[in-house]
């Protein structure tokens, strides 16, 4: 006898034990002895294909019943991010919203009426106003009695942007959680209706956390940080403890690494698999030495099924026509000092890995990471200790980056934004450009309080003409749109004018691909009214080529995230080094 039931999100199958393989054989099983029964996660594709391979298979009705729900509600909530329903949500919106932001509200609203799920992404690209969204269907749940507060967690850096954006868009209370720690306790037992703070207080005071979040909404803002395993793990296992009603992943780049990653993203609101080793085996072809590497991926459709289930995403290309971004790749010719040095570290790296095996390399990758790292900052110009910098005489790149000034700023009259993967370029430029041309900057310990006076000056005054940022920082949460621009409607024909184009420029691209298509989007969000063009400053015949050819090479294949350096081969180390 054969038998399929339904128990919570688990299908539970009773067979013969001459069965036993084939149950098996369905994957991401356990089996449970106390019962005498398999286990799986609620799986239509499973189901299918147990009818399949046992015709005379007693399936439980509340399997059918559950299977038609969730096939119809699939089609329902595809209708309305395809703008085929009509929007009847009875909310009135604090600011208007656009088309695709009611689309989304509608959608929330949709995918989690009758408890029918728990957690979503709104995996809208940069700019489209993902914090807005997800704050107008907070306002809606708590109007209609579902929630009585929301948990938001967000990067320290810009939880005064979400205080302002729930005060703008929302009639609710927001209760900024920072200071000293005192103060920060203090200010989580006070009431209110959106509780902001960053990720460090949440695990810090979790025990309250858990108790504010407690069947209520969790927002989690700049989510990709769940997708690395360490050193984040802390914040990982503090959103997974959390017993919220209704959970909200925010961020524009989901899956642009490692599917480890998306593993965790979507298993937060899915709870598709048992277990990561279970995912591994029925997406990932691993391949290299032990089997460690990812080298390719299988069931590919199945997989973006389950992503698009429980996500909404939109990319501002759909949702409005803006004008194009023009990249120019500016080779420089290293010389002098900065050469020798160059090669001399080049050299003693390829002498040292070339004949290493790939399990040596392995085991000692902590040492190729470093070296790694040398070499990018030589051909940046500098040689560090980790505490003091020494600046190489002829930087290439240097001399470069003073004549784009010269003739965009001075010529041109535009503003630049210059990114850099390291601190001490951000801090070095600023010195030499500040007096000059009013240059400002921003990196990892630019205090909060300073960050938007930082960003004011730079798009609302003229006497301060560059914008210096370290790409990992200036990635998140900043709006570069001048309040000029702010004020054109977006429905008019614009005219290029000075003023409305900006230069961004790249003194050092980072290893991860979206780490700097995040940062772009800084200068080409929806008010983007002229051309963004986008110089990167490379050291021709160097690691800063491939670097580009790798992270890009990486984010088309949706590959393993180019950040996670340990990942490369040792055929691609050697690469990399070869002129």
């Amino acid at each position: 006898m054969r038998r399929l039931m339904l128990r919570g999100d688990n299908i539970i199958l009773f067979c013969d034990f001459s069965d036993k393989e084939m149950a098996k054989s369905f994957k991401d099983y356990r089996w449970n002895n106390h019962i005498k029964c398999w286990q799986y996660p609620f799986d239509v594709d499973k189901i299918n294909k147990m009818k399949e391979m046992w015709p005379d298979l007693e399936i439980d009705g509340g399997i059918e019943e559950k299977v038609q729900r969730l096939i119809e509600r699939i089609k329902v909530l595809d209708n309305i991010k395809a703008g085929k329903v009509k929007f009847d949500i009875d909310y009135k919106f604090k600011t208007e919203p656009y088309e695709h932001q009611r689309i989304c509200l509608q959608w929330l609203v949709e995918y989690f009426r009758d408890g029918f799920a728990n957690g979503a992404g709104i995996f809208d690209d940069v700019s489209l106003g993902k914090s807005k969204e997800a704050l107008d269907f907070a306002q809606w749940a708590i109007q209609n009695g579902f929630v009585e507060r929301v948990v938001t967690l967000v990067p320290k850096t810009i939880r005064g942007k979400w205080e302002n954006e729930v005060l703008e868009h929302t009639d609710l209370v927001p209760v900024l959680i920072g200071g000293t720690k005192d103060k920060r306790e203090s200010k989580l037992n006070k009431n209110g209706h959106v509780y902001i703070m960053n990720y460090t207080a949440g695990v810090i005071f979790d025990k309250r956390v858990k108790e504010l979040a407690k069947n209520q909404l969790v927002i989690v803002d700049e989510a990709h940080v769940l997708r690395t395993p360490q050193p984040k793990a802390q914040i990982m296992k503090l959103v997974e403890s959390l017993e919220s009603k209704y959970l909200l992943l925010l961020t524009a780049t989901p899956s642009y690494g490692h599917l480890h990653h998306l593993f965790n993203l979507l298993q937060l609101t899915g709870k598709f698999w048992r277990s990561w080793y279970s995912f591994k085996d029925k997406y990932m072809k691993m391949g290299g030495y032990g089997n460690y590497l990812c080298i390719g991926y299988k069931n590919k459709d199945d997989l973006q099924a389950k992503f698009n289930s429980i996500s909404i995403r939109r990319l501002t290309t759909e949702i409005y026509d803006l004008p194009p971004k023009i990249y120019e790749d500016r080779l420089v010719q290293m010389e002098g000092d900065q050469l020798k040095a160059y090669e001399l570290m080049r050299d003693e790296m390829i002498l040292a890995w070339k004949d290493v095996s790939e399990k040596e390399l392995r085991e000692r990758y902590t040492q190729v990471v470093v070296q790694l790292i040398r070499l990018q900052q030589i051909a940046d110009g500098f040689l560090s200790d980790g505490v003091k910098q020494q600046w190489l005489k002829k930087n290439a790149k240097l001399n470069e980056l003073d004549s784009i000034l010269e003739n965009m700023i001075e010529g041109a009259k535009k503003k630049v934004v210059i990114m850099s993967h390291f601190v001490p370029p951000v801090v070095f430029l600023w010195e030499r450009y500040k007096e000059k041309y009013g240059a400002v900057h921003l990196y990892g310990k630019t205090k909060g309080e300073d960050r938007q006076e930082v960003v004011n000056k730079f798009r609302d005054d003229d006497n301060y003409k560059i914008f210096i940022c370290q790409t990992s920082t200036g990635g998140v949460g900043l709006d570069l749109d001048s309040t000029k621009r702010k004020k054109i409607k977006t429905d008019v024909i614009k005219t290029s004018t000075d003023w409305m184009e900006r230069v961004m420029v790249f003194w050092r691209t980072s290893w991860v691909f979206s780490e700097n298509l995040q940062a772009e989007g800084r200068c080409s969000g929806t008010r983007q009214c002229g051309t963004l063009n986008i110089i990167r400053l490379l050291a021709e015949n160097t690691i800063d080529t491939k670097i580009l050819k790798y992270s890009k090479k990486n984010q088309a294949e949706g590959m393993e995230m180019q950040g996670d350096i340990n990942k490369i081969s040792k055929a691609e180390l050697m690469d990399i080094l070869q002129a």
